[in-house]
Formats: structure tokens, C-alpha cells, sequence
């Protein structure tokens, strides 16, 4: 009985969203570039309106086709409705403090199909952004300059171990527990959760 009332449960949901997507469903080709007609454009603008944010995928991160594609959403997004930013997922901390494609992953910023995109996003002040927790790019390198900065200026004091074992974790996360020693990353989770605790870390 459970198990009939979860499959009908999962139905009835899959039948609303797509009852709420009926219209709003257009097939595209993206490997044609006059694939963003003025049907396309309308179901953008109707299903945008008062939208801060639009989420654009990718069946793969490696689709030449999908960067196409989606390189003249973006310049659509932008010429016609005014977005002037853009989010990657891509390093958060380098592209909070530098806004350079130079901080995106090698997929994108030294694809052929994305140069058009990158050109575009440049000559039309578009702001890049990430979202992704693995540091790349200048985090390596921002990431312990702007903590120390951070510190300095609200006057924590800190440890000097604690900037050089984080400076060792960052420059190694991929084999992090080969480099430290579990005494020291045992003194990194309690020193940050020590510092978690401070009103102005807060």
C-alpha cells in the first residue's frame, strides 16, 4: 500500500510540473545559431519577468554545442534585458575579489566555443562571479592575503601555525591528509571553530 501511494504521489508531482511547463517546453538545435527566434525570445521574456536570477545548464561541462548555445542566451540575457552578471561554476573566492576569466576553469576560458562568450562578457562589462567550493584560479593565493587582512583589521590574533598550515592546505587540497599530519589538521578544525565563534567572524 505504501509503496502504491509513493508511485502515485511521484506521478501526481511529475504531472504538475509538467502540466506548469507546457508551454513553456521549445526544442532547440543548438549546433544551429538561428535557433533563438522570436518564439524563443517570447517564452524567455514571459517565464523571466521579474526574475533577478536564470539558470542556464549544460548536459556536460565538455559540450562545444551546449557553449554555443548558450553563449547567445547570455548575450540576449544581457543586450535585451539588461543582466550584468554572471555566475560560473567556477571558484568562489578568486572571482569574488577578481572578476578575471583568468579565475575560470580551463573548460570554459580556453574553449574555442566559449571565446565569443568571453569576448562578449568583456566588451559588455559583464561582471563573472562563482559558485563552486573548490578553490582554482588566484584563491590560492587571495584567499590567505584577504584572511589575514580580515584578522588584522578586527584585531584577532592569530597564530602564525594557523597561516601556515592553511597556506600548506590550500596549495595541496587534492592530497591535503598526505601533507599534514592529523595533529595539524586537528589544530586547523579547532582553531576555525574557535574563530567561528567570534561575533565580528560572524
Amino acid at each position: 500500500m505504501k509503496k502504491s501511494f509513493l508511485l502515485l504521489l511521484i506521478l501526481f508531482i511529475c504531472k504538475t510540473l509538467y502540466s506548469q511547463m507546457e508551454g513553456n517546453i521549445y526544442e532547440l538545435n543548438s549546433l544551429d545559431q538561428n535557433f533563438l527566434t522570436e518564439d524563443v525570445k517570447k517564452i524567455i521574456d514571459q517565464n523571466i519577468v521579474a526574475k533577478h536570477t536564470v539558470f542556464l545548464g549544460e548536459s556536460v561541462h565538455i559540450s562545444g554545442s551546449d557553449f554555443l548555445a548558450k553563449t547567445e542566451f547570455v548575450k540576449y540575457l544581457v543586450t535585451e534585458h539588461g543582466y550584468k552578471d554572471i555566475a560560473f561554476e567556477a571558484d568562489f573566492i578568486s572571482l569574488f575579489f577578481i572578476h578575471d576569466k583568468r579565475n575560470l576553469p580551463s573548460i570554459w576560458k580556453e574553449s574555442e566555443q566559449c571565446k565569443e562568450l568571453m569576448k562578449f562578457l568583456e566588451d559588455n562589462n559583464v561582471t563573472i562571479w562563482g559558485f563552486d567550493i573548490q578553490m582554482g584560479g588566484d584563491a590560492y593565493y587571495v584567499f590567505p592575503k584577504k584572511i589575514k587582512e580580515f584578522l588584522s583589521i578586527n584585531e584577532i590574533e592569530v597564530e602564525e601555525k594557523f597561516f601556515t598550515l592553511t597556506n600548506t592546505f590550500l596549495l595541496n587540497t587534492s592530497k591535503a591528509r598526505k601533507v599534514l599530519s592529523k595533529s595539524d589538521i586537528d589544530f586547523l578544525n579547532n582553531y576555525i571553530t574557535t574563530l567561528l565563534q567570534n561575533e565580528k567572524v560572524k
